[in-house]
Order: structure tokens, then sequence, then C-alpha cells
């Protein structure tokens, strides 16, 4: 779950729900994401935040953070090499413009 007024709930099946006080947003669904890989094999976390234009979601079976608009449009995708461990958490610094990403058992820091 991840809120900024708005809360999106990230379900099992790797889709979203956005709330608007309480009520779902029925037009809200990712779009345009690139191909091959359009689909999130295996979400693991969904972050935003008030003072960021993205919403940032863990796809842990490809090892990849993809960035989507609040819209639902994509951004942009951040690939980690399987090397450095399977990403497990993800903390944004909109002020910063900064990615902090927990993966194997180490941080890396990574500009968007």
């Amino acid at each position: 779950m991840a809120t900024d007024g708005y809360i999106y709930l990230l379900n099992q099946d790797n889709t979203i729900v956005k709330l608007d006080q309480g009520k779902k947003v029925n037009d809200f669904s990712l779009k345009n994401s690139p191909q091959p890989n359009a689909q999130i094999k295996q979400a693991k976390k969904i972050v935003t935040a008030e003072t960021t234009a993205s919403l940032f979601i863990i796809d842990a079976g490809l090892n990849r953070i993809m960035e989507y608009d609040k819209e639902g449009y994509y951004k942009k995708q951040y690939w980690v090499s399987q090397n450095v461990g399977t990403i497990t958490d993800l903390v944004i610094q909109p002020q910063l413009q900064k990615l902090f990403i927990l993966a194997g058992n180490k941080v890396y820091a990574i500009s968007h």
C-alpha cells in the first residue's frame, strides 16, 4: 500500500487499485509498459509520496523498479543486476531525486 492523498493497493495478481476517499477509481490501470517485458512478473511493493509525481513498483520477478505517473502511464524502469541480489525494498527521496534500493544485503542509490 502507498498513499499520497489517494491510496494505492498492490494486489497479489500484480494489479493496482487506486482509492479516492475510500472509493475505487475505476479507470486506473498501468499503461504503455514497454515490450517485451510489459507485464510485471512479481510485484513486491508499491511506493509513492505526496511530493513526487510517480508511483514506483518493485518487480522482484525481473529484478527491476517500474516507474509510472499517478495516472498509470509508464515513465521509466530501473534494472538491477542479479549479481547484486534480488530487490527487497525501496525508499524514495524526492527532494534528493534518488531511489534507495535494498538488494541482497546492500543499499544502492539511483538518481531519478
